[in-house]
């Protein structure tokens, strides 16, 4: 079932049996901004858990998970998550986020939500739109604005500040003032949330469009240190003249905002992100050589190392980090300074293939973007070079296969195939079918050769 025939399924059995049931939410606000949504959340002002019984039974569903702290019934229908809860409001105390819940009716509910533009309520049983706090205006105007005084939003619940950034960086909204200044009064709040809430919302910030705006709003919104401070220590790098400044703030900010443009790969984007993190605490001054950063790739694969384990980051997205960070400047070694004109040595390149291994690809798109020099030129024969070097790894990685590879057909059978006698003839259709397979154009196997040889006999016999 869609999304719309599931809503008018439970709108029917709303409807049918008098219950007072609500969608709320994401979907509302995603439907009027025409983007895709498979998260139906429904409020209902009585018990949640008995209407979601009923809507499994009704759908042929399997039952739900109940969570009768809060009152919420969870399940799923193919691709699309259904949660039913029951209207409530909240109460919080100052040490602590786990709020004191008590059942109550839409309005209070609609109250506690974070932000007007998740704050609409559809009726299912009448199919009006409640929209107590101009919800859709907001999302027309494109602001993020809290329901109710924003201090007690984030003092309720503090991972709301952050919620903000994802849905800025998500949608392309800004952040009404008022609701900014709150952030910003209310910050240290943050301190009580967990590493995991914090972490999950942080990563999800890195996979929406534009990540760097989350990145420039956590630090606009005086977040950054609470969240990132390695990314926060970025700002102490020394520079040439002695003076404290951003540039490798800013420098990492560009470089993330390239890296996501070409990708949407997590690992990726957080290469990109933490690739400098090694710069602060390998800064030196060297009389004639000025500032260096000797061996920052591998201090920062060992900072991202802790960040990872702060975060609980599995070891797929962890270990593709570490390696993207040791290894960010080994293209540009290999494709720029010490390398003759010929290019990288097949050696050189033999160590990056087996360093890089299955990063390769992501390697050289973060390598691309770190070239953020104001020298036009030498960022043009930098980007040449790096290009000249992917494409001798991919020319090397086909030699090599080349070097072990055997085609599943030999002369005697290409020449009783195409009706030829022994001559130069059968080692150019040789090589040409070992082309075509090392290229990945027709498969390694006899019988999808010999249907290449028998539809192309007649072109290939002119070959001679």
């Amino acid at each position: 079932m869609t999304e719309k025939e599931i809503i008018a399924a439970i709108s029917d059995l709303a409807s049918a049996g008098n219950w007072p049931v609500y969608l709320v939410g994401g979907y509302l606000r995603d439907r009027i901004l025409h983007r895709a949504c498979h998260d139906l959340d429904f409020v209902v002002e009585g018990d949640a858990i008995i209407f979601a019984r009923k809507v499994a039974k009704s759908l042929s569903l399997k039952p739900p998970v109940f969570y009768s702290r809060f009152g919420t019934a969870m399940f799923k229908s193919g691709k699309t998550t259904l949660e039913f809860a029951t209207c409530r409001k909240e109460s919080y105390l100052a040490h602590s986020r786990k709020p004191k819940i008590v059942a109550s009716e839409l309005k209070d509910d609609l109250k506690r939500r974070d932000f007007t533009i998740n704050a609409l309520a559809l009726s299912l049983k009448d199919g009006k739109m409640v929209d107590l706090f101009a919800g859709r205006e907001d999302i027309k105007a494109q602001i993020l604005r809290t329901p109710i005084d924003p201090d007690k939003t984030f003092f309720d619940d503090p991972l709301r500040m952050l919620r903000a950034v994802r849905f800025a960086s998500r949608l392309n909204f800004v952040i009404h003032p008022q609701t900014e200044a709150a952030i910003i009064r209310n910050r240290e709040r943050l301190k009580i949330v967990s590493r995991e809430r914090i972490a999950d919302e942080f990563l999800r910030t890195m996979e929406t469009t534009q990540p760097v705006t989350g990145i420039v709003l956590l630090d606009h919104l005086q977040l950054l240190p609470l969240v990132l401070p390695e990314i926060e220590n970025l700002k102490n790098v020394v520079a040439a003249d002695d003076r404290i400044c951003k540039d490798v703030f800013r420098h990492t900010l560009i470089v993330l905002d390239r890296v996501s443009r070409r990708t949407k790969d997590p690992a990726t984007r957080l290469a990109a992100l933490f690739h400098d993190v090694g710069k602060p605490s390998t800064q030196k001054f060297i009389p004639g050589e000025g500032w260096t950063f000797h061996d920052h790739p591998i201090k920062g694969a060992r900072i991202w190392l802790e960040v990872a384990r702060r975060f609980n980051i599995g070891s797929p997205v962890r270990e593709k980090v570490y390696k993207l960070i040791e290894l960010h400047l080994r293209p540009h070694y290999l494709a720029g300074a010490g390398v003759n004109e010929e290019g990288a040595s097949n050696r050189a390149i033999n160590h990056l293939v087996n360093d890089g291994g299955k990063y390769l690809k992501s390697l050289f798109i973060l390598s691309a973007a770190d070239l953020t020099s104001k020298n036009t030129e030498k960022v043009r024969k930098g980007l040449s070079g790096i290009a000249d070097l992917e494409k001798n790894v991919r020319q090397w990685k086909k030699e090599q296969r080349a070097a072990i590879f055997k085609l599943a057909i030999d002369g005697n059978e290409i020449m009783k195939l195409l009706e030829i006698k022994a001559s130069p003839l059968v080692g150019k259709v040789k090589s040409e079918l070992e082309g075509l397979v090392l290229d990945g154009e027709i498969p390694n196997r006899k019988r999808d050769l010999k249907k290449y040889l028998q539809d192309k006999k007649a072109q290939l016999v002119l070959l001679k």
